[in-house]
């Protein structure tokens, strides 16, 4: 019997449901999954020191511009070309809720392309 690829999940508190969810996901696509429960803060000092396989993190942004424009002027952030600094630039020139939320979009778009990010949340229509 061939043995099955195991992971390890760090998941915050605050999202066990959407953890043991993953889980059940992923353990019926044949992996195994050790799921770990903690404090935001247990995992983000596991993330920053880079001890993680896999890890939910809650990223409350106020503003949908401030995550992309933090990866935008990072120095060391993957992907961080001058076509997504150019789609940032434009989001900050464009006036109207559609023409801003369409920038948005394909900043989002490019940086999950470049970076290890998989979003489990999206905006809502009504940006």
């Amino acid at each position: 019997m061939e043995e099955k690829p195991f992971l390890t999940l760090l998941c915050p508190e605050e999202l066990e449901a959407v953890g043991r969810s993953l889980t059940q996901q992923w353990e019926s696509g044949g992996f195994s999954i050790d799921l770990q429960v903690e404090k935001q803060s247990e995992i983000l000092e596991k993330v920053e020191s880079d001890r993680y396989e896999i890890a939910l993190e809650v990223m409350a942004w106020p503003e949908p511009t401030l995550l992309l424009e933090c990866a935008a002027s990072d120095p060391t952030a993957p992907g961080r070309e001058e076509a997504f600094i150019q789609l940032i630039e434009e989001c900050r020139q464009e006036l109207g809720q559609k023409a801003v939320k369409k920038k948005l979009v394909e900043a989002q778009a490019y940086l999950i392309g470049e970076m290890e990010l998989v979003p489990l949340l999206s905006m809502p229509d009504e940006f």
